[in-house]
């Protein structure tokens, strides 16, 4: 018999409070990983079959907001302040507010009229649907966390 330790107690690379957390923050992890995959995805299609990424508007900025989010989830992990999940529920606000207008200006501005008939070039894709999911998971699940962390 070896004491040596074995493969599985050498160096634990997660610590203990990973696998402690409520569902309500992995949901706001996939929250902000919607928010990041939606910011790079396609927002725009023009006559069905041209698609224009995120990246065209302001989805960069997205994606940058969505890494925030998920580090601020990250350092709540290792240490529990409600000023983080306050943090990331504010993110998931504003890039919901963000995709909204997004998406109306592209229900807007995609019309054109012959004979009084409209037709439709430009409808928004599955990007900016996945951005706007993400975006309201994040604020719904790190408001519910700020909110279960206050007691």
């Amino acid at each position: 018999m070896s004491e040596q330790p074995h493969s599985a107690d050498r160096g634990a690379v997660l610590p203990g409070t990973v696998a402690a957390q409520p569902v309500a923050f992995w949901m706001a992890m996939l929250g902000s990983l919607g928010i990041i995959v939606g910011g790079i995805a396609p927002w725009a299609t023009a006559f069905t079959f041209e698609s224009f990424s995120g990246t065209r508007f302001h989805g960069w900025s997205d994606v940058a907001v969505g890494l925030v989010a998920m580090t601020a989830l990250g350092l709540y992990q290792l240490r529990p302040v409600r000023l983080l999940l306050v943090g990331a529920a504010v993110i998931g606000a504003l890039a919901a507010a963000g995709a909204v207008v997004t998406w109306s200006k592209i229900q807007s501005g995609g019309v054109f009229t012959v004979f009084g008939v409209q037709y439709r070039y430009l409808d928004p894709a599955w990007g900016l649907y996945l951005l706007l999911g993400g975006a309201l998971t994040l604020l719904f699940t790190a408001s519910a966390l700020a909110w279960h962390a206050r007691r």
